[in-house]
């Protein structure tokens, strides 16, 4: 189905995001077996009620935690927010779902928290899936796609705002002419390059892309080096913003923005290409915009 295919934000790729998921698992999972006692799962236990939910609950935000970190440390292209989509989001949180099932049922067994007398492990898993899904399945699609377009009518306003600052900003342009020599990890292929020209940058592996404006079109120039270390010979011109950890966006050439679950994508002047800004500079994105639009001049002087 095509509905899946919709971007969606992965918002566990950094560690304090990872945390505060396993902290809410583990309070969620906590409340919710003792206070609710789903399916009676209570009579079979062999300790206190409060201490089974407690241990189920630490053990569900453990695998959680795990599972992402694996995922993100064996799967970095799968889990890349830039391809994230609604279908991955479903199948990473059915994903910790099933090994949440798994871990648990291995804890009541090794521990005998459960009285499982009578049952094959197979059959107790087989059960225990069926539990789980019964009581989390339709939670996950909901909050999945409630977040969705939420997310989606959220930034599809914003874009719709920006924009109507980006026509100001870009209604007020001057034009500088800076040259700058951006020096390559291969000594001689140093780039120089005039600032104003400069569309945007992209980050490819142990590579850097630099896009130019090249009549009605852009002229691609490669040299080796790291993102950080262009940034930072950039860092000296305010029309030029790090919209997310792979690309530099020069503000001068943006011709509109647009939203989705994400955030926002940028259309590009003298390219096809379309660039996103990072869930996490959405609102360095916006104040930049703003205070351009307030002060022209920021938008095309160095800061030297």
């Amino acid at each position: 189905m095509n509905w899946l295919k919709n971007p969606y934000p992965f918002i566990f790729e950094d560690s304090k995001s990872q945390i505060k998921m396993t902290i809410l698992v583990v309070v969620f999972v906590t409340l919710f077996l003792y206070i609710f006692r789903p399916f009676n799962y209570d009579e079979i236990l062999l300790i206190n009620p409060l201490q089974a939910s407690i241990l189920y609950g630490f053990v569900a935000g453990i695998v959680s935690l795990f599972v992402t970190k694996m995922l993100i440390a064996f799967a970095p292209d799968f889990t890349s927010e830039k391809d994230w989509n609604i279908g991955k989001q479903l199948f990473f949180l059915n994903l910790i779902l099933l090994a949440v099932t798994l871990a648990n049922l291995i804890f009541s067994y090794g521990f005998q928290i459960h009285d499982l007398k009578g049952r094959s492990f197979l059959q107790c898993l087989l059960q225990d899936l069926t539990y789980t899904y019964a009581i989390g399945f339709f939670p996950v699609l909901i909050v999945t796609l409630v977040g969705f377009y939420v997310r989606l009518k959220r930034n599809l306003a914003a874009a719709e705002e920006l924009n109507k600052k980006i026509e100001f900003a870009d209604g007020n342009a001057e034009s500088q002419n800076v040259r700058l020599v951006i020096p390559s990890n291969a000594k001689s292929d140093d780039l120089e390059i005039n600032v104003q020209d400069l569309v945007f940058v992209m980050a490819d592996g142990n590579y850097v892309e630099f896009h130019l404006k090249d009549e009605n079109r852009t002229q691609r120039k490669i040299i080796r080096n790291t993102m950080s270390n262009v940034e930072e010979h950039l860092n000296d011109f305010d029309f030029l913003f790090r919209s997310h950890r792979a690309y530099i966006v020069n503000l001068n050439f943006i011709k509109e923005s647009s939203g989705n679950a994400q955030g926002y994508q940028l259309k590009m002047k003298n390219t096809d290409t379309i660039l996103p800004v990072s869930r996490t500079n959405l609102d360095r994105f916006k104040n930049v915009i703003e205070s351009n639009r307030q002060n022209p001049a920021l938008h095309f002087v160095p800061n030297s």
